[in-house]
């Protein structure tokens, strides 16, 4: 081989290891700094995780009357008492609907009673208020140990009056539904839209308007995005377990559950965890609970887009009382249920 030609293999083979040793070099300093196109960024994704709280919720019928409505109605002794008592028994629970909590005085008592001198231990939304014809209030407490957003209310247009019902009947009071949202954590999807309502007791047709009502006031404050509790005292019997729709035609109680239906969901009646010995709920010295005509429904899980209610146990109250002449706190048994509540939140990668 000539000089030259030596000299120039030479110098192709350096030019070859350079090029070589700048790749490696390249590749090296990619993946100390982490600019290469196969290695993560600074800005490492976000991924999905849930977090969830066990919520005790009740609903119950205090059947707190004012006193120009307690001989007809039905009169039920030591009702000052009753009212700190119910408390009482309530206390424990996170969320807790209150029907029938129509006299001003022993209303007061009664929220007085949960909060036992702290104001911060409840937050309290009342439902509507004495308004045109309406003698008294709606009579709807709800108390919540979560904040509360938001909260309406809403008067049924229909009710039975007193010249079918006579001095019985439901337009003396300014009956209808009441709902809140409540904020259980600071994720955006740790919310709940809770209502709570007390249905007609006389007139089926004035009661199906109200049902109505009931449904359009739901849609209207409520989203998919955040599931819902709905609970308080609806005076339409539940179905026997084994109950069947025969010729198309659904009962009283499956038009209810329909009217409600949550995001093209029906709701959950966490009534069907009872025990079937006692499932009922309109008579507390029944042996049986008499009927079941006051629910807790929540959502089905699949009808929200993110966050769900699982319901985990129910019962009901019977708040038996031997201080009282009648034997019971109420003449309803209260809806006591455990549900738990999940959510989704993002969390940085690690």
């Amino acid at each position: 081989m000539h000089d030259s030609e030596q000299i120039k293999h030479y110098r192709t083979a350096i030019t070859r290891i350079t090029r070589r040793a700048m790749m490696v070099g390249a590749v090296l300093v990619g993946s100390v700094c982490g600019c290469g196109g196969d290695v993560d960024s600074p800005e490492t994704p976000e991924v999905e995780q849930s977090r969830s709280v066990s919520l005790r919720i009740v609903t119950y019928n205090a059947h707190l009357l004012p006193g120009a409505a307690a001989g007809v109605a039905g009169e039920r002794g030591a009702a000052k008492y009753r009212a700190g008592a119910i408390a009482e028994q309530l206390v424990e629970y996170d969320l807790i609907g209150i029907c029938e909590a129509f006299d001003r005085v022993h209303s007061q008592t009664l929220i007085d009673a949960f909060q036992a001198g702290d104001p911060d231990r409840f937050q309290v939304a009342k439902g509507p208020k004495r308004s045109g014809r309406r003698l008294v209030g709606g009579g709807l407490l709800l108390l919540s140990r979560y904040p509360i957003e938001e909260s309406h209310t809403t008067t049924y247009k229909h009710s039975s009056r007193f010249l079918t019902s006579g001095f019985k009947a439901d337009g003396f009071a300014a009956k209808g539904a009441l709902h809140a949202r409540i904020r259980i954590g600071d994720d955006p999807h740790a919310v709940i839209d809770c209502f709570l309502t007390h249905l007609e007791s006389r007139s089926k047709r004035a009661r199906a308007r109200q049902i109505k009502q009931l449904a359009e006031f739901i849609e209207l404050h409520s989203t998919p995005q955040y599931p819902i509790v709905v609970m308080g005292d609806f005076n339409v019997a539940a179905d026997a377990p084994n109950a069947v729709e025969q010729n198309g035609n659904k009962t009283p109680y499956q038009r209810l559950r329909a009217a409600m239906a949550h995001n093209d969901r029906q709701l959950i009646d966490v009534g069907s965890m009872f025990p079937k010995s006692r499932g009922g709920t309109s008579d507390a010295l029944a042996e049986d609970g008499g009927g079941r005509i006051d629910y807790v429904f929540v959502s089905d899980p699949q009808a929200t887009d993110a966050s769900r209610l699982e319901p985990k146990e129910a019962r009901t109250l019977p708040l038996l009382d031997d201080k009282v002449p009648e034997g019971s706190l109420s003449d309803h048994l209260g809806v006591a249920c455990r549900i738990e509540f999940l959510w989704p939140v993002a969390t940085s990668r690690e």
